[in-house]
């Protein structure tokens, strides 16, 4: 019994070994496919929101940030 339990449990462990070197990769193609889309749209008056937020004071960022007046 336990052998055959710890064949089932090496066999296991090799296939979340063999997916977890899959799930990687298909993590490092990821940013390659959305690095277009990582931009926010424009903001009322045609201000990106990202340099606007890049461009405060960095108490006034963290603040934005973590929606704390």
């Amino acid at each position: 019994y336990k052998v055959e339990l710890n064949k089932q449990v090496k066999e296991l462990m090799e296939r979340i070994e063999v997916r977890r070197i899959e799930r990687l990769a298909e993590l490092q193609d990821i940013p390659d496919e959305y690095d277009e889309d990582e931009k926010a749209p424009l903001g009322p008056g045609g201000l990106d929101p990202t340099e606007v937020l890049n461009s405060l004071p960095k108490e006034m960022q963290d603040a934005f940030i973590n929606q704390d007046v």
